[in-house]
Formats: structure tokens, sequence, C-alpha cells
């Protein structure tokens, strides 16, 4: 064994040193002995035939090198995206919720064709391709952080309830606020979102339950209640920007998760059957009730 510094950056709080240690016995069974006051050097051992390597994980991670580097998370974005080795995990699943997405929309487009234009026509199809991508985002949100939820403090765990409770209930209830009206928008809304936002925090405690269940239920509500206030004032359009606005949280709080607990190991991803059929669940169940379900006297479905 052979002990050596390193100078590195983003080491912030006692998260970021946890989540290094985490990374450096992944890296040859390495260990941290010190890290330094200032958070910018720190002492690891490991075996004299590791070191390159260990050299080279870390700097993988962005804790070496990267005083020329375009930021920590763009970094990461860039690692996901090209599935770099020390984004491997995150990488297979933003690939299979993009192949989600892809399935739940061609679905949802023969749908449209056989069965749901003699319903609804085609003036629903612009609000109900949203929902194959919320589908897709909130499931991949909901996997990261509930497969890395070992790994996050109790804080986190009550931002992870909030965000997933907010965004999926404000989502949902958007989408029945326009299809189907006021009273349906929000009760779905807020049963989903407490529901999901409940289940993401569930780790916290009884705290980030209630956190996670009270964001749902003000998101479920406010989704539909913009949706019927501006049911003639470019709601669709809204709804598209709503969308990629929820999506850039999303990112964001995935990127948050990764900061405090890590990597995901590769084999703890899901598998492509079960994220279709939970992604297909979900979506004959929202579709379903947005063509079929009650109608309130103000929905832009029916203007």
């Amino acid at each position: 064994m052979v002990s050596f510094e390193l100078r590195v950056q983003n080491l912030s709080c006692e998260a970021c040193a946890k989540v290094l240690q985490r990374v450096l016995r992944r890296a040859g069974n390495a260990s941290l002995e010190w890290v330094s006051g200032d958070a910018k050097s720190i002492r690891v051992s490991c075996d004299e035939k590791q070191v390159e390597h260990v050299k080279r994980v870390l700097r993988e991670y962005k804790y070496l090198d990267e005083s020329s580097g375009a930021g920590a998370f763009w970094h990461v974005v860039k690692g996901v995206f090209h599935g770099l080795p020390a984004f491997r995990a995150e990488h297979v699943l933003v690939t299979r919720c993009i192949v989600l997405f892809g399935v739940l929309f061609v679905f949802l487009a023969v749908a449209q064709n056989v069965v749901l234009a003699r319903f609804a026509g085609e003036k629903l199809w612009p609000v109900l391709v949203l929902i194959p991508f919320g589908i897709s985002l909130n499931v991949g949100a909901l996997w990261h952080a509930r497969l890395l939820q070992n790994y996050c403090a109790c804080n986190t765990g009550m931002m992870l309830g909030m965000t997933i409770g907010m965004m999926s209930g404000f989502m949902l209830g958007a989408i029945l606020g326009a299809t189907n009206g006021m009273f349906v928008g929000s009760v779905a809304g807020m049963l989903v979102g407490m529901f999901l936002g409940a289940y993401a925090a569930g780790f916290a405690g009884i705290m980030g339950i209630m956190e996670g269940m009270l964001a749902g239920l003000m998101a479920g509500v406010m989704g539909a209640m913009l949706s019927v206030m501006m049911v003639t004032d470019h709601l669709v359009l809204f709804l598209y920007v709503l969308f990629f606005l929820c999506a850039l949280i999303l990112a964001g709080l995935s990127y948050l998760v990764y900061k405090e607990a890590g990597p995901l190991l590769e084999s703890s991803v899901p598998g492509w059957s079960e994220l279709i059929v939970q992604g297909l669940i979900v979506l004959v169940f929202v579709v379903g009730l947005a063509v079929f379900g009650p109608k309130s006297p103000i929905a832009w479905g029916l203007l």
C-alpha cells in the first residue's frame, strides 16, 4: 500500500467527502485518509499498482484537472449523454427513458388513429402528446432518486419529495385541467402528486412524506386551475413551456442527488420491460381519463 496527496476540487461539504470515499472504494479499493482544512487537498492510500487507475477515476468524476473545464454541471451533462465511464449507469437510465418516450408516443399515435379520434377528434392531440413526455420525465427522475436514496440525507429526501410531488401533480393537473376541467384535473393531480411525493421521500421519515404530500396537493390544484384560467389564452403553448421548465427542474433534481449520493451501479438501473410496462399502464390510465372521463363545462377540449 502507498499513500499520496492530490489536489482536488468540488469537495464543498461533508456529503461530498462521503461520495468521494465511495468513488475511491470502487476505484481499486482505495481509501481516503485525510482532507485538508480548505478541502483542496486529499491523501489517498491504495495498492501501488492502482495509483494511476485511481487518478484516472477521480479525473473522470471531475475531482481532478477541472481548471479548464466548463464546470461541474456541464461535465455531468456531457458525461451522461456521452456515456463516459463515470456516468455509465445514468447514461443507461436516460437512454431507456428516451426509448420509453418513443414507445409511448408510438402507442399513443396508433391509439389516436384507431380509437381516440372517434371520440375526441383531432383537437386533443396537441395536449395528449405531452403525456408520454411527462411520464418519461417523472419515471426517470423517480427511479434515479429512489435508487440513490440510501446515500442521501433527510433534507435531500424532503427536497426529493417536494420536487417530484410538485412536478408530477402540476403536469398531470395541467393536462387533465385542459382536457376535462377543474374537478378531474385537480383530483387526479392531487392524488398522483401526493402519492409520488410521499413515495420519493419515504426514506426521510414523516417530515419527508408530509413535504411530498403537501407539494402534490398544492401542485395538482394549481396545474388544473392554470389550464382552466388560460383556456382561451394560448393554453397549448403554455403547456409546452410548462413541461419544458418542469423538465429543467427534474434534471436539476437529478444533478442534486448525483452530487450528494454519487453514481449509480449499472446493475441497479431498471430493465427495459419494467420501464415500458410501468409507462404503458400510466399512459392508458391518463389518456383514458382525458378522453373518456367526466368533463366540466369549462375545458379547452370542449371549446
